[in-house]
């Protein structure tokens, strides 16, 4: 958090920094963060995962080269953020503004499918089958929260969020309606 904190007081995700930084960002994570990643995965097979190994030891080397790993997405991110592509970015930013509300509806999606009370599906479907399903709610996401933001200034759990924090009834309409995608 700490170190998030500080790219966001040097302006790093403004998107406003040199390309150089951003590759930069990226040839780490690459070239470092991966390999030491890989390295504490291939650590923990030869193991065979034992879990004091596994636990104490071999998760030291994906904790740190996470850090790593995350910054080249930041500079990926950012790069697209700089580049004729960002007109792409619209609908994930217009779901991030839906974060909290995007968030209970994977949780109530995901109970659904695979706890008792739903479908009851869990440890019956493959990775595949997951990652399927981990697609299929990023496409309604995709398509839901542009749609809804056009008619509504927040998600109805941001908008909540809002009104109980600041003690007042947030304006939920949007303020004018816009043809083009948010």
């Amino acid at each position: 958090m700490l170190v998030g904190m500080a790219l966001f007081k040097l302006g790093v995700f403004s998107a406003r920094r040199s390309a150089k930084l951003y590759w930069g960002f990226i040839v780490v994570a690459l070239l470092v963060g991966i390999p030491i990643i890989a390295y504490g995965t291939h650590r923990d097979f030869t193991t065979g995962w034992n879990v004091r190994q596994s636990f104490f030891f071999d998760y030291q080397y994906n904790y740190w080269a996470s850090i790593l790993v995350s910054l080249g997405w930041v500079g990926a991110v950012m790069l697209v953020c700089q580049s004729p592509l960002n007109r792409l970015t619209r609908p994930i930013a217009a779901v991030g503004r839906m974060a909290f509300t995007n968030y209970v509806l994977d949780t109530l999606i995901c109970t659904s499918i695979f706890y008792g009370f739903g479908l009851g599906l869990f440890g019956r479907t493959s990775r595949t089958q997951q990652i399927g399903v981990v697609l299929a709610i990023w496409m309604v996401q995709l398509v839901v929260s542009p749609i809804w933001l056009r008619y509504f200034q927040f998600g109805p759990f941001e908008w909540l969020w809002r009104s109980l924090t600041y003690w007042k009834h947030q304006q939920f309409r949007a303020r004018y309606y816009s043809a083009k995608p948010i």
